[in-house]
């Protein structure tokens, strides 16, 4: 090998272990990363005069609303926060201004169902000089679509596409492809169990397909339904239907 040859070579060798440690770096960020709740402030769509319960929506209003169903998607709640001044004249007939507010931007969200919202009402002092004030607080709660344990990780089924999710099954390919996984799907909500087994054995093999696609072995995954007796099952079809990912 002559030495430009060399060059190349030790150029190359350099150039693809740098992009293949900062690629791994990347990917390890947005696992330690905090995504599994996400919060999304009323102020400047929503604000209240004072004494009032009635809301004052912005000209954005509608755009703001559109981006916080997208964020609930099918399965996240809706906190709902009604804020007030303990000093504020309560003309309602609720114990508070605050619980007043709260239910009156709950009905601004007719296509969100009553068991996916909460409402409740916290204090605040308002500056006495301002005659608008932000009197109610929206934060999304979503399932974790990634929680990791000592063997692999569950997945909710539902957020498969999160980037969480992804940059974990990313991580596999990379780090742990000599290892046997063994995936497993849950759908607890099914109380048939034929059916339930042909959907969590769907449920696994779709994992399997996008681990394959990013370059997993397939030889070593195995896939099983669960076990787990079907009358443990929640209302939350979210909560039933997820994916655990067990490394050998």
């Amino acid at each position: 090998m002559n030495l430009k040859a060399l060059i190349i070579f030790l150029l190359f060798l350099g150039w693809s272990f740098g992009s293949g440690w900062f690629y791994l770096s990347k990917i390890k960020r947005v696992l330690d990363s905090d995504t599994s709740s996400t919060h999304a402030q009323a102020k400047p769509s929503i604000m209240f005069y004072s004494n009032s319960s009635e809301p004052n929506v912005s000209d954005d209003f509608e755009a703001y609303k559109e981006a916080l169903l997208a964020e609930l998607g099918d399965f996240g709640k809706l906190s709902i926060v009604g804020l007030y001044d303990p000093s504020e004249f309560n003309l309602s007939d609720l114990e508070n201004l605050g619980e007043a507010r709260a239910l009156e931007v709950r009905s601004l969200f007719p296509s969100i169902d009553d068991s996916r919202i909460s409402i409740t009402s916290e204090e605040r002092v308002y500056d006495e000089n301002l005659s608008k004030h932000e009197g109610v607080i929206l934060e999304v709660d979503k399932n974790e679509a990634l929680v990791k344990s000592e063997n692999g990780a569950t997945l909710d089924y539902y957020q498969l596409s999160d980037v969480k999710v992804e940059a974990y099954l990313t991580f596999l390919s990379i780090e742990q492809a000599d290892k046997q996984i063994e995936v497993v799907g849950y759908a607890q909500d099914i109380e048939e169990l034929d059916e339930r087994i042909g959907v969590e054995l769907k449920m696994a093999n779709n994992v399997v397909a996008k681990l394959v696609t990013l370059g997993y072995d397939h030889s070593l995954i195995s896939v099983s339904s669960s076990e787990v007796n079907s009358s443990n099952s929640t209302e939350n079809e979210a909560i039933n239907r997820k994916v655990e990912l067990l490394i050998k």
